[in-house]
């Protein structure tokens, strides 16, 4: 559908923008969403984050600074207010028809197409994320499930837990309600015709596996990750929405991760 995203979607955004209808909505408030937004755009933008096996923050770069500022060419196109728009926000908007595109996780698409839901179920169209200047690139954020070690039914507990989650139950799983996990399940050409959004998640888990490709994820595999998020959530909703330079930002956020890191 897009092909680069300084081209398209941004032009995209602002003709589709009426006084009724935002042309975007995303995720985008201060902390965790904006990371978790942002994270997705830095990496076709030639950007990173941290390289674990050096222990070194890579915030400052070119690739982050042209990715901030291409959110923040996004900003005039979204809803009053879309600094502050959170998951349930950004979801409404698009299922009450106030905004034309959104970049979201595909477990939500359910919630679009559900006609006791949303006014636009049966009226939206999906893509992967377009391509940026360094490529087409995503990533993979999911729930897990676990077993306490104290728990007195520990091999029980597995075993159920496999159970539920195998490939043989995942059908049923979807058929009630559940977001689908399963490639086999989104590949099903029955199923395609049913969730207009299965082949475009297929389509985005290959550019999360191009990203792995080249040794990288959109959530760093590090138990700081949670802190490391927070102040990019912080420092580059700030530059999102003008209160500081994107590169005073960006400065800023390297040295604290840093810090981070060296803890």
């Amino acid at each position: 559908m897009y092909q680069k995203l300084g081209m398209n979607f941004l032009s995209h955004a602002k003709k589709l923008k009426t006084d009724d209808v935002a042309g975007v909505v995303m995720r985008i408030g201060r902390g965790w969403e904006f990371t978790y937004m942002w994270s997705i755009f830095i990496y076709p933008f030639g950007g990173d984050m941290v390289d674990l096996d050096s222990n070194k923050a890579l915030i400052n770069n070119a690739g982050n600074a042209a990715s901030l500022e291409y959110l923040q060419k996004l900003l005039p196109y979204g809803p009053v207010g879309f600094e502050s728009y959170h998951w349930d926000t950004a979801m409404s908007a698009i299922m009450e028809g106030k905004a034309a595109m959104s970049v979201e996780a595909s477990a939500l698409a359910g919630e679009y197409e559900n006609p006791d839901k949303s006014r636009t179920a049966g009226k939206l169209a999906y893509a992967p994320l377009p391509s940026g200047p360094a490529g087409a690139y995503s990533g993979v954020w999911g729930w897990g499930l676990g077993v306490k070690k104290t728990s007195k039914n520990a091999e029980a507990a597995i075993a159920a837990i496999a159970y539920f989650t195998s490939k043989a139950k995942h059908q049923e799983y979807v058929n009630a309600g559940g977001p689908v996990s399963r490639t086999h399940v989104m590949a099903d050409p029955a199923n395609q015709a049913k969730h207009p959004y299965y082949q475009a998640t297929l389509d985005t888990l290959e550019q999360a596996a191009a990203l792995y490709a080249i040794g990288k994820s959109a959530v760093p595999k590090t138990e700081k990750w949670f802190q490391i998020s927070d102040v990019m959530g912080v420092f580059g909703s700030e530059a999102f929405v003008g209160e500081r330079s994107i590169d005073n930002a960006l400065s800023e956020m390297n040295a604290q991760v840093q810090k981070i890191l060296d803890e």
